[in-house]
């Protein structure tokens, strides 16, 4: 099989010591004639797109979470030859986790503190930036994050939708194609001690979010959201009574 791109993607260090963002490909990086759409119509399309290996379109790429892609162009034998085809920075030196996702020719890319996300053109050399968005939330989240200001990744929803969650408590949705906000919902109040440091799930159209914040004794919960309008269909404790399900 030939993929439209072969392509690596991961967080490292620039050697002048600021975060980056690189990635390498084993030969050549060259686009099909046809490109794989951005935006299927329906939710039901993120299972077939995830079946895709050119793409990542969820965190763990596919819904059983393995991280496993069947790519098969890099070897234990031709490993030592790769060498980076283009590097970006996110402009935060602080820790990054996560992984970019994939959808189409665009890689999404975010960043630790301040929830920085960006859109890059994989059809153009050197991978030009499409957009990016930073959202406005208070610095006073980041010594409520127990274990580093990080970010596990971001979501997608076919219907053209990127979502974050934001350190001080908040689930962003963003426009794929423009980078403009759609809506942004509080799910957590870092003044209790809670934090979203993990990624979004989506599923059909609900996208699922979570809190961090255990180090400091908060209830922990999943809140399921609209995925179209961000609207709170229903919250469940890690701890307490089922009458506790909203």
């Amino acid at each position: 099989m030939t993929p439209r791109f072969t392509r690596i993607a991961s967080y490292g260090a620039l050697v002048a010591g600021s975060l980056s963002l690189g990635a390498s490909s084993l030969l050549a990086q060259a686009q099909a004639k046809g490109q794989t759409p951005a935006a299927p119509a329906s939710a039901a399309d993120l299972v077939t797109m995830s079946k895709d290996v050119n793409q990542w379109v969820m965190p763990g790429r596919t819904f059983d979470m393995q991280r496993h892609s069947p790519l098969s162009q890099i070897t234990t034998a031709n490993i030592k030859t790769l060498t980076p085809a283009w590097t970006m920075s996110t402009g935060t030196l602080r820790g990054h986790e996560g992984n970019p996702l994939v959808i189409g020719n665009v890689m999404y890319v975010h960043s630790s503190f301040p929830n920085k996300v960006y859109a890059l053109d994989l059809a153009k050399e050197g991978a030009p930036q499409i957009w990016s968005f930073t959202p406005e939330q208070s610095a006073d989240a980041i010594p409520i994050a127990c274990c580093d200001v990080v970010n596990r990744g971001t979501a997608y929803h076919p219907s053209g939708k990127i979502y974050i969650q934001l350190l001080e408590g908040s689930l962003l949705a963003l426009d794929a194609k423009t980078g403009k906000q759609i809506f942004r919902v509080k799910n957590a109040d870092y003044k209790k001690g809670e934090t979203m440091t993990n990624a979004p799930m989506v599923v059909k159209d609900i996208v699922f979010a979570g809190i961090s914040g255990g180090e400091f004794g908060v209830r922990g919960r999943i809140t399921a959201f609209d995925a179209n309008t961000g609207k709170e269909l229903w919250r469940g404790y890690s701890t307490g009574p089922d009458v506790d399900v909203k």
